[in-house]
C-alpha cells in the first residue's frame, strides 16, 4: 500500500492509502512507513461512511508521506 493523501490536524494526520486495509487488521494496531513505527493507528468512520483506505496516527515530526510503502 502507498500514501496518496496526508491531512495534518495538530499531532494526528489522517492517510488516505491507495488499497482498502486487511479486514483483518484492526484499531490499535501498528504501521510502518519508510522505517518508521506508527503505534495506535485508527480507522476513522466520519459521519457513518466506513473506508478501509483512510488511518489516522499519532505523529510529531515531517508529515511528508505522500508516495511512501505501508506495512502492515
Amino acid at each position: 500500500m502507498i500514501v496518496e493523501k496526508v491531512f495534518k490536524f495538530g499531532n494526528i494526520i489522517m492517510l488516505t492509502l491507495n488499497k482498502d486495509i486487511p479486514n483483518e487488521f484492526t484499531n490499535h494496531s501498528n504501521i510502518i512507513i519508510d522505517g518508521r513505527t506508527f503505534k495506535d493507528v485508527i480507522i476513522p468512520s466520519p459521519n457513518g461512511d466506513y473506508s478501509r483506505r483512510d488511518v489516522s496516527v499519532i505523529f510529531d515530526g515531517d508529515n511528508y508521506l505522500v508516495g511512501k510503502e505501508v506495512l502492515i
